[in-house]
C-alpha cells in the first residue's frame, strides 16, 4: 500500500475512526497502542498534536517525552511513530506514555523514514495545531503555551522560536536566537530568501503550525534528504504568516560522533536540489549553493575528509567568491568567540 500523497491532507476526523485510520496510514505496523482517551478524543482547534518520529534514541526518548508531558499548555495529544529502532527506544517510550496522562498513540513500524512517519502522524492528528519533536530533542516547559499565545495574538499560521543546540549530555552548545530574531516581521518572498541563504537558522522543532498550513503547502517530501528545509521554504513561498517569539522553545541534541562521506555528499546534493527548486534568480542560487558548499567543507574537515573539504571550498569560491569569503570569516569569528568564552 502506498504512502499518503503530499496533497492528501484531510480535515480532522471522527473519533470512531482513529485506530482504523492509524492502521491505514501505517500499513506496515508491527505494534499499535493507544491510551488515555486517544481513541475518543474529538477534533479541536485548541488541541496541539505533538508528532514524535523516533529511532534508536533509547538514551534520550524518555526525556523527550517527559518534556511534552510536562508542558504548561495541557490541551495536547501525542503521536509517536518508531521506525523499527534496533534498541529499546520504543519499549521505553511506551512505558513513559503509559505512565502519563496525555492521550497517546504509539506505533512501531518497519523502516519507512522520518518524513513518512511525520506525514502519517500529521494525517492522524486531531489537533488544530501541529508540533514536532525528534526523540532525542527537548521542549522547554512553556514552549507550547508561548507559541500558541503568540500565534493567536498575531493571527499567525505558524509561531516559531529559536532552537538551542545542546551536547549529548545536555550542555549548552549554541543558540540561533540572533538569526531567528531577524525574521520577525518577515513574510513571503523576503522570508523565503532569508531562509534560503541562512540555512539551518529556523528548525522545525521550534515551530507550532496550524493544521490548515499542511492543506495549503502539502506534507514533507520523502524523496529529499533535507525535507524540513524544503518544507520551511514552501511555507514561506506560499505566504504562510509567521510570528516569532524571542526565547528558545526547544533544544536540539547533537549526538552524532561521526558522519560518513556518503552522508555528507547526499546532504549536499539534496540541499543544492532544494536551492534549485526555490531560488528565483541565478544570484540567489549561487549564494545559497556557496553556503552549502562551505558548510560541507567545514563538516568534511571535522570528520576527516580533507580532500572533500578542499573540493567543496573550491566550488564555493568558484560559485560565489565574495559570499564564500564572508561565510568563512563569520565561521572563524564564531569559533574564536566560543574558544575565548
Amino acid at each position: 500500500m502506498r504512502e499518503p500523497d503530499q496533497s492528501e491532507v484531510p480535515p480532522a476526523h471522527g473519533a470512531d475512526t482513529r485506530r482504523s485510520l492509524a492502521a491505514l496510514l501505517v500499513p506496515d505496523t508491527e505494534i499499535l497502542e493507544t491510551g488515555q482517551g486517544f481513541d475518543e478524543l474529538e477534533p479541536a482547534q485548541g488541541l496541539v498534536s505533538v508528532i514524535v518520529p523516533s529511532y534508536a534514541h533509547e538514551e534520550f526518548v524518555e526525556e523527550a517525552l517527559r518534556s511534552i508531558v510536562k508542558q504548561s499548555y495541557r490541551k495536547l495529544e501525542l503521536i509517536l511513530i518508531d521506525d523499527h529502532s534496533p534498541d529499546r527506544t520504543f519499549e521505553r517510550a511506551l512505558a513513559c506514555l503509559r505512565d502519563s496522562t496525555l492521550p497517546y498513540c504509539a506505533i512501531r513500524r518497519r523502516h519507512a523514514g522520518m518524513e513518512a512517519n511525520l506525514n502519517a502522524g500529521i494525517l492522524l492528528a486531531q489537533g488544530g495545531w501541529i508540533a514536532m519533536l525528534a526523540s532525542d530533542d527537548v521542549f522547554l516547559e512553556r514552549s507550547m503555551e508561548t507559541l500558541m499565545a503568540a500565534a493567536l495574538a498575531t493571527n499567525a499560521d505558524a509561531a516559531v522560536g529559536p532552537v538551542d543546540d545542546i551536547t549529548k549530555d545536555g550542555q549548552f552548545k549554541g543558540s540561533r536566537a540572533e538569526v531567528v530574531a531577524r525574521y520577525s516581521g518577515m513574510s513571503g518572498n523576503a522570508l523565503r530568501k532569508a531562509l534560503l541563504v541562512e540555512h539551518g537558522s529556523m528548525m522545525i522543532q521550534g515551530l507550532l503550525i496550524s493544521r490548515k498550513v499542511f492543506a495549503q503547502v502539502g506534507l514533507f517530501d520523502p524523496g529529499l534528504f533535507a525535507s524540513d528545509f524544503d518544507f520551511l521554504l514552501r511555507m514561506a513561498s506560499r505566504g504562510v504568516r509567521f510570528t516569532v517569539v524571542q526565547g528558545a522553545t526547544a533544544l536540539h541534541r547533537l549526538t552524532r560522533k561521526h558522519l560518513s562521506r556518503e552522508h555528507l555528499r547526499s546532504g549536499l546534493h539534496s540541499h543544492l536540489a532544494i536551492a534549485r527548486r526555490h531560488a528565483r534568480s541565478l544570484t540567489e542560487y549561487r549564494h545559497a549553493a556557496a553556503r552549502f558548499y562551505v558548510e560541507t567543507a567545514f563538516n568534511s574537515i571535522r570528520y576527516a575528509y580533507p580532500a572533500d573539504a578542499v573540493t567543496c571550498m573550491a566550488r564555493a569560491c568558484l560559485t560565489a567568491p565574495l559570499v564564500t569569503a564572508r561565510i568563512v570569516a563569520s565561521r572563524i569569528r564564531g569559533r574564536l568567540r566560543r574558544s575565548r568564552g
